[in-house]
């Protein structure tokens, strides 16, 4: 029955690009479900200034996870040489579940030349909160001023399922490049040294908040509605077939942040100007990758993160209400995570 109904699903995806072309293009079909787990640590913030590395307090903070389902309609595209044989478009739909949300998620992939990947997506989805499941989808309530000049906030505020949405469209590109590609028949076998960068355009926000509006969503807090980035860089290298499963060892370090989400005016404005939120997040993640057969992959992963440390400018307010002023950027050993897939 799963395969049947993933198989209608890309089915649907491929129709009406089949049938508008005026010949024949192979098409194949695919069909997998990925879950992901991380496991969170504890990790004070030092409230430092410069730069430091905060120490572990704790074996555990939080687990996180979730599965996203996935068709896809391979359509093969014309090609005859090194660089343009095996091209596609690929057309991509997922669902993805986790216990505070569930997400659309369409997605198209252009692969015009070997090295270069153009896709494009959007993403649309609500949160929930239940018993213990809280900050799926909440925005911070309003800033005010006391008396005495300074800025108080409220807590999140836990927003309507399916009142508001999650939306999300994007843009990437993907450049990747194998060593073992321009050398001798040879020299194959033990010189996939492999390189990939991305770079992602996206605009996320939630429905109904105004710009500048601090919400969270899917437990990260300190989001805003915008334009922002995200570029993942991968060194590794890739083993032969007989050292499996073991398929690939490397290194990933990812960037984002936000381009520019500061209200020129009102409230939001004076009081995120001390906050930073375009600072650039940046990520460095040794990878495991093993490729068991067919059906069966798994990726183990790391992860240090730096993130801003803040002076506190209200007493008892911490720094998820964006209340605080900046004063340094601490790195922190952040999760680890598992990420499997199955292939139908």
């Amino acid at each position: 029955m799963k395969k049947i109904t993933a198989g209608i699903l890309s089915l649907l995806l491929c129709t009406g690009f089949l049938f508008a072309q005026e010949k024949t293009f192979d098409a194949s079909f695919r069909n997998w479900i990925t879950t992901d787990l991380v496991y969170l640590v504890d990790v004070a913030p030092l409230a430092e200034s410069g730069v430091n590395f905060a120490p572990v307090t704790g074996p555990y903070d939080a687990f996180k996870g979730r599965a996203t389902v996935w068709s896809e309609c391979n359509v093969a595209l014309p090609g005859n040489n090194g660089l343009t044989t095996g091209n596609n478009v690929k057309f991509q739909e997922g669902i993805e579940i986790t216990p505070v949300s569930i997400v659309s998620k369409t997605k198209v992939v252009w692969t015009p030349i070997a090295f270069l990947n153009l896709s494009a997506g959007f993403n649309v989805g609500t949160g929930f909160a239940y018993g213990p499941f809280h900050g799926s989808m909440a925005a911070l309530g309003s800033f005010g001023t006391t008396d005495g000049g300074k800025t108080i906030t409220e807590e999140y505020e836990t927003l309507t399922p399916f009142v508001h949405l999650y939306v999300e469209p994007w843009v990437e590109g993907l450049f990747q490049f194998d060593l073992a590609a321009v050398l001798p028949e040879d020299k194959k076998e033990w010189t996939h040294a492999v390189l990939q960068a991305t770079y992602k355009i996206a605009h996320s926000a939630i429905t109904g908040q105004e710009d500048g509006t601090v919400w969270e969503w899917q437990l990260t807090p300190q989001r805003f509605n915008g334009w922002n980035y995200d570029s993942v860089i991968t060194l590794g290298y890739m083993f032969p077939d007989k050292i499996k499963p073991l398929s690939l060892a490397g290194v990933q370090t990812e960037i984002s942040g936000y381009y520019n989400v500061i209200p020129k005016a009102g409230d939001w404005a004076n009081t995120l100007k001390d906050f930073d939120p375009n600072f650039m997040t940046v990520s460095i993640s040794p990878t495991l990758l093993f490729d068991f057969n067919e059906h069966h992959t798994l990726g183990m992963q790391v992860r240090f993160i730096n993130r801003l440390s803040y002076e506190q400018t209200v007493p008892g307010i911490t720094n998820t209400t964006c209340s605080g002023k900046v004063n340094g950027v601490e790195w922190i050993f952040d999760r680890i995570a598992l990420s499997y897939t199955y292939n139908f």
